[in-house]
């Protein structure tokens, strides 16, 4: 069985009644969850009326504030 989390690593399980064991993970860095981005769905107008359809990641950096921005913008 395999697991997708949003909030950590990738792994590979062995499950039972009522039971998972963790058997391996995609990769050994443990980040806490105010660093991963949680996926949000979002639809947005094309061109010719039509709808697309993406994820979007919102930041989520715990030392990094939007005012901090005003020095670093691209225009």
């Amino acid at each position: 069985m395999g697991l997708t989390n949003v909030r950590g690593p990738s792994g590979l399980s062995a499950s039972g009644l009522g039971a998972a064991d963790a058997l391996r993970f995609s990769s050994n860095v443990n980040l806490g969850a105010e660093w991963l981005s949680v996926p949000e769905d979002i639809t947005f107008p094309t061109s010719g009326g039509e709808r697309a359809h993406a994820y979007y990641y919102p930041p989520a950096n715990p030392e990094f504030r939007l005012q901090d921005l005003k020095h670093h913008r691209c225009s």
